[in-house]
């Protein structure tokens, strides 16, 4: 299965479901275990070598030591604007004990008043199949600079199709890890 991209309204950990004014998602199977696509989702410091929309995140911590309220910097391309964004961020969740794998994040770019922008990324094993996994990836804007990235910036189109493209290079690099080729 191809990515996919979707807008239905997501919750994230401070938003329930709705309560953003868009949401932009993408959803992909990847032939691997959920574990390891998650480990790829979560060695930051490797981003680069297969993320072409987010190459680099950093946090002063090593990748294993990070946790919840750990405070980073993103850089994101949008290829739509031929610009690169550095965006600091701040770990709401990170989640690799139950079943489904979740790790989520805040841009600290603009104060919380201005735009509330919130990013989850989930990886649920397939039922009777452990070494297949569905990948989840939204992100979530409120606020009244929302209006000004939907409206007048396009953003919910650069996301969607920079989610789509972003889970691809996953499947790809996960599915060609798991074949030893990565």
């Amino acid at each position: 299965m191809t990515a996919t991209s979707w807008t239905d309204a997501a919750a994230t950990p401070s938003q329930p479901a709705g309560s953003g004014l868009f949401t932009s998602g993408a959803t992909v199977s990847i032939d691997a275990p959920a574990s390891v696509v998650f480990d790829i989702i979560t060695s930051y410091s490797r981003y680069s070598e297969w993320n072409t929309w987010t190459p680099t995140l950093a946090f002063e911590d090593a990748d294993g030591n990070v946790a919840a309220g750990a405070e980073g910097r993103l850089k994101t391309i949008m290829k739509a604007q031929n610009r690169a964004y550095d965006i600091p961020i701040e770990i709401l969740e990170l989640d690799r004990t139950s079943e489904t794998h979740k790790l989520a994040w805040r841009s600290k770019l603009l104060p919380g008043w201005a735009a509330t922008a919130e990013r989850v990324q989930t990886v649920t094993p397939v039922s009777g199949n452990d070494g297949a996994c569905e990948v989840k990836t939204w992100e979530t804007m409120s606020g009244p600079a929302a209006y000004v990235f939907k409206y007048l910036m396009g953003v919910p189109k650069q996301l969607n199709e920079s989610n789509v493209n972003y889970l691809a290079e996953l499947k790809t690099y996960a599915e060609g890890k798991q074949a030893g080729q990565a």
